[in-house]
């Protein structure tokens, strides 16, 4: 309900601008340490280890059980 409330507040008081899309804020930023990135994609890079493996060299190097 408070939602819906919200949201006839905000088309009231900007009409149909207050609809449009607005662009992610982190769009472009990466998540990950680049020195994650760099040990994630030197260990698929290899061709050696599928998805689900470097998956598990992740939680490993991470101490994730």
């Amino acid at each position: 309900m408070r939602t819906v409330q919200r949201l006839v507040k905000k088309w009231e008081e900007e009409g149909l601008a207050a609809f449009a899309q607005e662009g992610r804020r982190d769009n472009g930023t990466h998540r990950i340490s680049e020195a994650w990135q760099k040990f994630i994609t030197d260990a698929y890079g290899k061709g050696k280890c599928t998805p689900a493996q470097v998956a598990v060299k992740v939680k490993a190097k991470a101490g994730v059980a």
